[in-house]
């Protein structure tokens, strides 16, 4: 419904541009560069048009216009616009530099990608199956164009690599556009192939995701054996401080029985266990109030602090037990009185295990429904009750309201990556971008669906650890 509000006033301005005088172009910025678009049809109710798009280098973001496209009502009648097929061409493999790749109403209309702009259609990475290959973007529901009207639209590829290679992106043919009216599917007018502009990739891609990461966990050998050396890592890649004091770590399972880390808004009176069984496998733990991380800046969480300065010569930045020197006690949750309190667990040996485990990052801010995933990564052999999927879970939090909100759908726990083991007990993501992740629609802090990343092709095992060195 939002999308199409504001697609509406987009239209709405188009319809009051149609009135006038249509026998010369309204603004020189927004003209073709190629020769003049003319009809291959004389009798269709659709045209379609392309626009130079804002830059020709993709030096400074890895959203990049590839497209720009309109589609007009040309007729008395209005006609429906479902989807769009690109086809791929240039020196780069899309298959490789290009993620996910989306349609986007242009509301503004200045042909550039701006916050807020809504995606209408999103084809999830890899959208590219080969190099020069095509993508289809195609509508959940279709857009209405009314008569006299026009709909202009984005083609925003994530760009992941391929710097100095070009990349240009093509209406092939009429057929690629997908309208109808009320008689049927029309073809669209317009001249085929329809070319793009070539866009060269530059040097300066950002570094990351825009949000925190986990980059590196050593792990323990087995579900009670402690591994004094194991640590979780926390690198903070935006430009801006985060404070961590509302951001918590877990390795629990997600059970029908004791629930799971989706529970915490509800507690206490929903009697959620958050996943845990007792304190002897499994933990969720809080940072300490007042906890910040730099931009740029990474911290390690030990498992136990006195074996961590054993093993690497230097103090954890937090640890969930053995404090000791500059090390900050982590609060735990107490599963006897569901709390969080900066005391280790009751039993003094919860692990996270190299047998099958995941370890979750994901924030919550005191008083909102629902916590939000930050990152989420798991090792080859995990259970299936092990791995997240708060699909159409309701939890009611403390807010004012007794209105439940209600999770977005996560990826079925058996289509969800693993890390693949190859003997070693150390894993390191080697993917700040998280390429493939499915951006939208998700229960990630920046929308992301946490749960789609593919962790068999960002993370890696290690035969050294590095900790604090993202």
């Amino acid at each position: 419904m939002q999308l199409n509000m504001r697609l509406a006033l987009v239209l709405g301005v188009a319809v009051a541009a149609f009135s006038g005088c249509n026998s010369k172009p309204k603004d020189k910025k927004t003209t073709t560069t190629t020769a003049p678009v003319t009809s291959n049809t004389t009798t269709s109710n659709a045209g379609v048009s392309r626009l130079a798009p804002p830059s020709t280098t993709a030096a400074t973001s890895s959203q990049a216009v590839a497209f720009v496209v309109r589609v007009a009502a040309l007729g008395a009648d209005p006609i429906e616009f479902s989807g769009l097929t690109m086809s791929a061409s240039g020196s780069m493999d899309e298959s490789v530099d290009i993620g996910e790749v989306k349609l986007v109403g242009d509301d503004n209309t200045n042909r550039a990608y701006d916050a807020g702009e809504p995606d209408m259609a999103v084809a999830a990475a890899p959208a590219f199956s080969v190099d020069d290959g095509s993508v289809t973007l195609t509508l959940a529901t279709p857009i209405t164009i009314a008569a006299g009207a026009r709909l202009q639209m984005l083609v925003v590829v994530e760009v992941t690599g391929g710097s100095g290679q070009t990349l240009q992106l093509d209406i092939a043919a009429a057929a690629d556009v997908a309208v109808n009216d009320a008689n049927g599917v029309l073809v669209p007018g317009g001249t085929y192939p329809m070319p793009g502009t070539p866009i060269t990739i530059g040097n300066a891609m950002p570094p990351a995701a825009d949000h925190l990461l986990l980059t590196e966990i050593v792990w323990s050998s087995g579900t009670t054996t402690v591994n004094g050396a194991s640590f979780i890592e926390v690198h903070n890649p935006t430009p801006n401080s985060v404070d961590i004091s509302t951001y918590y770590l877990t390795d629990a399972n997600q059970s029908t029985i004791s629930g799971g880390y989706q529970d915490l808004p509800g507690l206490p009176g929903n009697g959620s266990d958050l996943g845990l069984a007792n304190d002897l496998f499994d933990f969720v733990i809080r940072f300490p109030a007042g906890s910040t991380l730099a931009s740029g800046a990474t911290v390690t969480v030990a498992m136990d602090g006195a074996g961590y300065a054993a093993a690497y010569g230097k103090d954890a930045d937090y640890c969930l037990d053995g404090q000791t020197g500059t090390t900050q006690q982590m609060d735990v949750f107490q599963y006897a009185t569901r709390t969080f309190a900066p005391t280790p667990p009751a039993a003094g040996t919860s692990v996270w295990h190299w047998t099958g485990e995941k370890i979750a990052l994901f924030t919550w801010d005191g008083a909102s429904d629902l916590v939000q995933d930050v990152d989420i990564v798991q090792v080859e052999g995990i259970i299936a009750a092990g791995k997240t999927d708060k699909t159409g879970i309701s939890i009611d939090g403390p807010d004012a309201d007794t209105a439940p909100s209600t999770y977005q759908a996560d990826t079925p726990a058996a289509q969800q990556a693993e890390i693949a083991r190859a003997g070693a007990l150390i894993t390191q993501r080697m993917d700040l971008l998280e390429t493939g992740e499915v951006k939208t629609a998700g229960n990630g802090i920046s929308g992301n669906d946490e749960t789609s990343e593919p962790l068999d092709q960002t993370w890696v095992t290690a035969a050294t650890a590095t900790p604090g060195t993202p």
